[in-house]
């Protein structure tokens, strides 16, 4: 009967040992699960946070994209005027004559322009006044 006894002891005692053992390991993986949690929360904020600057990052890139086929455009308009500015030289050379016809031209298209940007500044001047003293 003691040996039973003690059978029955020690096998409470391991049960106890081995049941807190259990519960000990629960808690902590409740705790490591909580942990991950956060960290898988913290993630996922990086990642957003990564990927608003991929984004902004692909717009500056088609901008400067949209930018560079500028240049490469007025590349391409420089190249065909540079044929009119030899053939303007050409003219020099050959006689100023036409050369003084085509800057007359100029400076009364130039006089056109001013004066129609002094008829919109007086406009302007007048709808400003309105609107500040109406």
């Amino acid at each position: 009967m003691q040996k039973v006894f003690k059978y029955i002891i020690v096998g409470v005692i391991a049960v106890l040992i081995f049941g807190s053992g259990f519960i000990t390991g629960c808690a902590y993986s409740r705790g490591t699960t909580k942990g991950l949690e956060r960290e898988n929360a913290e993630l996922q904020g990086s990642i957003r946070s990564y990927s608003a600057t991929i984004e902004s990052l692909n717009s500056d890139r088609i901008r400067i994209a949209g930018r560079v086929s500028d240049l490469e455009s007025e590349i391409v308009e420089l190249g065909t005027e540079t044929p009119e500015i030899i053939d303007i030289s050409e003219s020099i050379e050959t006689g100023l004559g036409s050369l003084s016809g085509r800057i007359s031209d100029s400076r009364q298209g130039i006089q056109k322009v001013a004066d129609g940007l002094g008829e919109l500044n007086s406009e302007l001047q007048f709808y400003i006044e309105r609107a500040e003293n109406p």
